[in-house]
């Protein structure tokens, strides 16, 4: 499938993490609002998640898009989670419409447990 010109990510769209990863700060049935002003794309979690990511409106997760394929598109996400440490993941948004969240960028290998599937 090939990419077409804008992304696949959509404003407004809800995505909902589909197991609990202690590594990535989510838990099972986390809930998470993607938002598209202009070019910026952010990604805000819901303030009932179990997760440890301490991100709100106000302060979103902002996702800068490090590579693509024919594939894929990669995103990188600076998060500050419990106890006020910043994490480094990555956002997959796959061209078969899936997505996932991860500790290492999938160009480098694979994340060893450390991903995640998200349902749209």
């Amino acid at each position: 499938m090939a990419w077409f010109n804008n992304d696949r990510l959509y404003g407004g769209e809800t995505i909902e993490c589909n197991g609990k990863r202690p590594r990535l700060f989510v838990a099972k049935k986390d809930v998470f609002r993607i938002e598209k002003t202009g070019r910026a794309i952010n990604m805000i979690p819901h303030p009932n998640n179990q997760g440890g990511w301490q991100h709100d409106k106000t302060n979103p997760v902002k996702l800068i898009k490090i590579h693509e394929t024919n594939r894929q598109r990669v995103y990188s996400l600076a998060v500050t989670v419990t106890g006020g440490a910043q994490k480094n993941f990555f956002l997959v948004d796959r061209a078969d419409l899936s997505i996932a969240l991860s500790l290492k960028d999938p160009g480098n290998g694979p994340a060893n447990g450390g991903s995640v599937s998200l349902r749209r």
